[in-house]
């Protein structure tokens, strides 16, 4: 009862001494999300969850998408590519994620890069005489 009898006075001021009032909303600041490729460095079609400010969704790479701050986004990659099997996601240079699926937390314009190459044993190393001891 006390918040509506504050309110009713302050309304009853409003109109009784002219006096106008505005609220401006908090403008929303928005990051692009640049998503790209490595090998191949153009051509892969990335599944990209939700829609961005202007309606904007999955894409080929490379391409840009507006989010607002704080924006959870979803990039997921095909499995395969002309460049060989998906390895992983990098955030800037920074590697994010081993699966082909991943999210990203806009707090910044950030570039996320699925990375293809060939998967094999580049661990092993030294001197093989038969084709058994590989």
């Amino acid at each position: 009862m006390r918040k509506v009898l504050t309110v009713l006075c302050i309304t009853a001021l409003v109109l009784t001494l002219g006096i106008s009032m505005s609220f401006a909303a908090k403008p929303i600041t928005y990051y692009t999300l640049t998503v790209a490729s490595v090998n191949p460095s153009s051509g892969v079609a990335i599944t990209v969850s939700p829609l961005d400010k202007n309606g904007a969704g999955n894409g080929t790479t490379q391409f840009t998408r507006s989010y607002a701050k704080g924006a959870v986004v979803t990039l997921t990659a095909p499995a395969t590519s002309t460049g060989g099997s998906f390895i992983k996601w990098q955030n800037g240079t920074a590697d994010h994620a081993t699966t082909a699926g991943t999210t990203v937390t806009m707090s910044a314009n950030t570039t996320m890069t699925a990375v293809y190459g060939a998967v094999g044993h580049a661990g092993i190393t030294g001197t093989f005489t038969t084709p058994a001891q590989v």
